[in-house]
């Protein structure tokens, strides 16, 4: 399947060709600044498959010591693009902002809640919601290696 990304004065212009591995929303402080909202709607898929068809004009910046997601913002719009993190899995991850997707209705649902102790209004809905770093860490890991388990062997 494929997806047209654009930030949001699409002046970036990207595509996504292969599967969306899956999608959660983050409370983080720093997704807060950068998003500039109470949290990010985030979906992952691997870098590999993130293509660029418009020129890009992005500025990457890591906000925190490594391990940490390379997150790409529009010169122009000042709007997050897309990220990405060193994997040692299979390939390297792609996070996409759920806004960038020109039809974000062929989107998976987000799974889970991450940083929710950062949450600046609290979300109903029955996602499980995870607090603190390592158990943030850990239920987005163990989401992540289970969707790229089922996307394996689907």
């Amino acid at each position: 399947m494929s997806f047209e990304i654009s930030c949001s004065c699409q002046h970036n212009e990207l595509v996504l060709n292969g599967p969306v591995i899956m999608r959660f929303i983050c409370h983080c402080l720093i997704c807060q600044n950068v998003y500039q909202a109470p949290y990010a709607d985030v979906v992952v898929a691997w870098k590999n498959d993130v293509i660029t068809t418009k020129f890009q004009s992005i500025d990457f910046k890591k906000f925190r010591m490594p391990p940490a997601v390379n997150r790409g913002i529009c010169i122009q719009c000042k709007k997050p693009v897309y990220g990405y993190l060193k994997s040692y899995v299979k390939h390297d991850l792609a996070f996409i902002p759920a806004q960038n997707f020109k039809d974000s209705s062929l989107l998976p649902e987000p799974c889970l809640h991450e940083f929710y102790h950062r949450a600046v209004s609290p979300v109903a809905d029955d996602l499980p919601k995870y607090y603190g770093y390592m158990h943030s860490m850990f239920g987005l890991s163990k989401a992540l290696l289970k969707n790229i388990y089922t996307a394996d062997n689907a």
